[in-house]
């Protein structure tokens, strides 16, 4: 597994290797849960399937080490991809770099993992009743 998908406000884009894209061509949206009652829904991040994390563009005050809770779903209906439970390992605040946080994931089925990342290769049928 070596590549990653970026979300640029709702369209997809997955990178394979150094030079190969790909344009997935439909949305994605993360609910991102941390703390007692914060929440955030993010339309902007990148997810990197060979390293099972991901880095979210955020300005959320979330610290290294915080758990979160993470739901990954395609709107407007809301069609669940995948629900994962997460751990922030990195946090950047300043300017060289977006700011976000890297989360890894912790606490999940691979198998789960593995759908997820099924979909985002366009294997659609394995969720889609209808297909």
């Amino acid at each position: 597994m070596d590549r990653f998908f970026i979300d640029r406000g709702g369209k997809v884009e997955e990178y394979a290797g150094k030079k190969e894209k790909r344009n997935v061509g439909f949305p994605v949206c993360l609910y991102l849960k941390y703390g007692e009652d914060q929440t955030v829904t993010c339309y902007d991040f990148i997810l990197n399937m060979s390293m099972s994390g991901i880095f979210i563009k955020t300005d959320a005050n979330i610290s290294p080490g915080s758990r979160v809770f993470m739901r990954f779903y395609i709107p407007p209906g809301e069609k669940i991809l995948g629900e994962f439970s997460g751990e922030v390992v990195n946090v950047n605040r300043d300017g060289s770099y977006p700011r976000g946080v890297s989360l890894k994931f912790i606490d999940y089925e691979p198998g789960d993992l593995q759908k997820f990342e099924d979909f985002l290769e366009g294997k659609r049928h394995l969720f889609d009743d209808k297909a």
